[in-house]
């Protein structure tokens, strides 16, 4: 190869021939990479923010960009870092499960490396029911308390004193059964364009009647529609199943929960579609 060195005032530079000659010889941290830091692994609640803490070393000291991203979920799952491109970030897992997050760093000249952490997600201790669905579209989670009326009934389902969904149920918690607010319904997450997740959690659920659980398909442009229901008591999975809807506002009674002292609860099965009248 060949340098130009300009002097001040020269009329042209002048010219230095270079020649290089290669070597197996290692170059050490000048060619060496980035290392990447990741947390232990956490077991924390679903629905709970959890800090994850990141970091990476180079060196040769060069800036880093870390990218955060989740590379095993459960079924159902849309939850993600944010943000994404912090090395200290925050997660909320969504669904009951494990969860696989990676983090990557890079320097400036494309050299990586990354880690990995688990964060396992439990079910809160009482009633906690959640919901998924494919292809994307508006299925609205529901919870009735017998107060509402038959179940087998669409107005039921509607009902603003004793049906938990997305009318009322988001930003407030209906008042049922004692005046603490353990034993009231809580709509967490409203899923209106996606595929959910959505739940519904009562922290202290009643012992003196059943909980009626269903859904509705409000509205959705591609059928059938697959809906994964999953119902959780006392962190114990009691049902699971997947529905198939074929029409807007029908709403599907999936079965009811009752609790009593011999075990964390009974489900019993329904799936009655009610169509809306």
């Amino acid at each position: 190869g060949q340098l130009e060195v300009w002097i001040a005032e020269a009329p042209e530079p002048a010219i230095v021939d270079l020649r290089g000659a290669g070597t197996d010889v290692p170059c050490g941290d000048l060619c060496a990479g980035p290392i990447a830091f990741c947390p232990g692994d956490s077991t924390i609640n679903v629905n709970s923010e959890l800090q994850l803490v990141g970091a990476g070393t180079d060196p040769t000291n060069d800036p880093l960009t870390c990218t955060w991203s989740v590379t095993q979920a459960p079924p159902g799952s849309s939850a993600a870092p944010a943000p994404p491109t912090d090395c200290v970030t925050a997660f909320t897992p969504d669904i009951v499960g494990d969860y696989q997050l990676r983090l990557r760093v890079r320097d400036p000249l494309g050299n990586e490396s990354s880690c990995t952490t688990l964060v396992h997600a439990n079910p809160f201790g009482g009633l906690w029911i959640e919901m998924y669905w494919s292809p994307a579209g508006d299925i609205d989670l529901h919870l009735l308390h017998p107060n509402g009326g038959n179940p087998h009934v669409w107005a039921s389902w509607e009902d603003q004193q004793w049906a938990c969904f997305f009318s009322n149920c988001v930003f407030a918690q209906p008042e049922w059964d004692t005046v603490s607010p353990n034993d009231n319904p809580s709509l967490d997450r409203d899923d209106t364009q996606g595929t959910g997740p959505e739940n519904i959690r009562v922290h202290v659920p009643s012992k003196l009647h059943p909980y009626r659980l269903g859904f509705r398909n409000w509205s959705n442009l591609n059928f059938p529609v697959s809906v994964t229901y999953n119902v959780w008591c006392g962190g114990n999975l009691v049902h699971s199943q997947a529905y198939q809807s074929t029409q807007d506002d029908e709403v599907i009674y999936v079965g009811d929960v009752t609790y009593d002292d011999a075990g964390p609860c009974t489900f019993v099965p329904d799936g009655t579609v009610i169509p809306k009248p």
